[in-house]
């Protein structure tokens, strides 16, 4: 069954807060990932990583640099492309 934006985007919440112990404070859409959530490269490759586990899709290694700078919106919009 496919997830809603809504739900990955409650995903990804509990994913950063749990990464951030809960001090990631409010979490919108237009978020950046290092930058307005500072979270670290580890924190974006294993965020990739539970989400791939969590939605059954693959990123190849190489292609992990664009999640860098990405929005959580840009992220979910991505969820859904390669979990369809």
């Amino acid at each position: 069954m496919r997830k809603t934006r809504e739900e990955i985007m409650a995903a990804i919440v509990d994913i950063i807060q749990e990464q951030l112990e809960g001090g990631a404070g409010e979490i919108v859409g237009s978020d950046y990932l290092t930058g307005d959530l500072c979270l670290d490269s580890l924190e974006v490759v294993e965020l990739v990583i539970r989400l791939e586990e969590m939605y059954d899709f693959s990123i190849d290694d190489g292609e992990i640099d664009p999640f860098y700078d990405m929005t959580v919106d840009e992220l979910i919009s991505v969820v859904e492309k390669f979990s369809s």
